[in-house]
């Protein structure tokens, strides 16, 4: 899968992080997500928090159906404390 976001680099961007390497221009590359990758990276940045990892970019959240779902979710989630 050529060019999709996948959970293994989900794992290459949280050793980045604790190297303190940015990530911001990866994530903002790109374009299609797996579904463990999205659910994954939700996790990682609901542990490590929105100021450390980068939200998602439209790319892949406009355009995936469950990108969308996910972080209507997740913005639910953060404004009711859970």
């Amino acid at each position: 899968m050529h060019d999709w976001f996948t959970a293994e680099q989900v794992e290459h961007i949280q050793r980045a992080v604790q190297r303190n390497r940015p990530v911001g221009s990866f994530v903002n590359g790109l374009r299609h997500a797996t579904l463990p990758a999205l659910l994954e990276y939700g996790c990682l940045r609901a542990h490590l928090g929105d100021d450390i990892i980068p939200s998602l970019p439209s790319a892949i959240l406009s355009t995936s159906t469950v990108g969308n779902i996910l972080f209507v979710i997740a913005q639910k989630s953060w404004v009711s404390g859970h």
